[in-house]
């Protein structure tokens, strides 16, 4: 977290980055070159060994679910207002959350609150002043956060992935908003819950799309992904597999004095590769998607339709169509669809499946998508025949990086 005390810190007007790991005792950050990661002073604070998270609220330094020779789970304490390491008078205090549900796992600002996230609850965190300097009214229950880094807190709402195996937005008080009906089930079935602190959330503000990354049992690390776009209307899901593993996710700035003919470029090339230099990725601060991989890599996130030379396969898959919600059979005897590419060699495999995804059945293999004529939409019918009370539709493609469909009947 980034903290303030003009006391303590000499550089950024008394700013600084803390940082703690549930393992060391917490260090901090100043943020010159010469600078080391220095450890901070909490002597006043007895047998403060490590904690799981920290956070700044209200000029308050807070550590929760922190250990002082035991670990108190549900419990936080906070420093002086202003005074970093003053823990024993002013305004400093603690709390035990009992009506909190499991242990505390992260603190997220949300307009004038912080929110805590358990393991099975949502608690607000209110500023009062006073005696009771703060109040924590436990105001969702039943659900929690997942995985320490399942959680995003994006501008008037936080992302997240629930406990009880949903996706929600949340935007304060009791009410939680659903946003993942159409994926959650495939997505929640393939992560490995063994490695869910292994899981990240990471946004890419130049493309609205806020990314779930999570590791299966096949992967050590997060190589898989479900993206949320929340700018399309109604908001649309993907799924990426990467070849590299994706231990963290962040955005990467240009500064703004940089040049394309300045010294700081000199010997770079400038190709969509390595830096963006048009109209709308340039050198004035236009943010850039990064990966960072667990062995200590860093990539740049772009759509080239490969990764490392490999063709990117695209998926696409329906959500189960039914009738009247599954309470009659019905009989589907052909699938209808409108696609195009701007490769006339793209192909496309076609499968069903009646078990939610658990098996899928090939309807038709490399068909042709762009009619050997790139550009162009054409409309594809292919006969089959099943009974059933459910069935989804999946499209995948890997023969180049361009599959666009629109417009599918059964």
């Amino acid at each position: 977290t980034i903290a303030n005390d003009a006391k303590y810190f000499t550089n950024n007007g008394g700013t600084a980055l803390i940082i703690s790991n549930n393992v060391d005792t917490i260090r901090y950050y100043e943020g010159d070159s010469a600078d080391t990661i220095a450890v901070l002073d909490v002597s006043d604070f007895a047998s403060l060994a490590y904690c799981r998270e920290i956070t700044e609220f209200w000029n308050h330094f807070f550590v929760l679910n922190y250990n002082d020779g035991s670990t108190h789970i549900r419990s936080l304490a906070y420093a002086d207002i202003g005074n970093i390491d003053e823990w024993t008078s002013g305004t400093s205090g603690s709390n035990t959350l009992t009506d909190t549900r499991g242990k505390l796992l992260r603190a997220k600002k949300l307009g004038a609150y912080m929110i805590i996230y358990s393991e099975n609850t949502i608690t607000t965190c209110r500023y009062l002043g006073g005696v009771a300097l703060f109040v924590f009214p436990t105001l969702v229950y039943e659900t929690g956060l997942y995985g320490e880094k399942a959680i995003w807190d994006f501008v008037n709402v936080h992302y997240f992935l629930g406990t009880d195996q949903k996706i929600y937005g949340y935007s304060g008080g009791q009410q939680l908003t659903h946003i993942g009906e159409a994926i959650e089930d495939s997505m929640f079935t393939s992560i490995d819950a063994t490695k869910k602190d292994r899981i990240t959330v990471g946004l890419d503000p130049a493309k609205h799309k806020l990314y779930f990354l999570f590791p299966t049992s096949g992967t050590t690390y997060a190589e898989n992904a479900y993206v949320y776009n929340y700018k399309q209307t109604p908001p649309t899901w993907e799924y990426h597999e990467f070849g590299d593993s994706i231990r963290d996710f962040s955005i990467f700035s240009n500064r703004a004095d940089w040049y394309a003919d300045g010294s700081q470029l000199a010997g770079t090339y400038a190709d969509e590769l390595v830096l963006y230099a048009d109209a709308s990725f340039t050198q004035s601060g236009f943010p850039i998607a990064t990966v960072l991989s667990h062995d200590g890599y860093v990539f740049q996130l772009d759509e080239t339709g490969q990764d490392n030379a490999s063709n990117i396969a695209c998926t696409y898959e329906t959500m189960d169509l039914t009738a009247d919600a599954e309470e009659h059979y019905f009989r589907v005897a052909w699938l209808s669809f409108n696609a195009m590419s701007s490769l006339a060699s793209a192909t496309v495999d076609i499968e069903y499946s009646v078990d939610s995804g658990a098996n899928w059945t090939t309807i038709q293999l490399a068909q042709s998508i762009s009619s050997a004529a790139a550009d162009t939409w054409a409309q594809h019918r292919l006969p089959f025949d099943v009974v059933t009370r459910r069935i989804r539709f999946r499209f995948t493609q890997d023969s180049a990086k361009d599959f666009q469909l629109r417009m599918m009947h059964m």
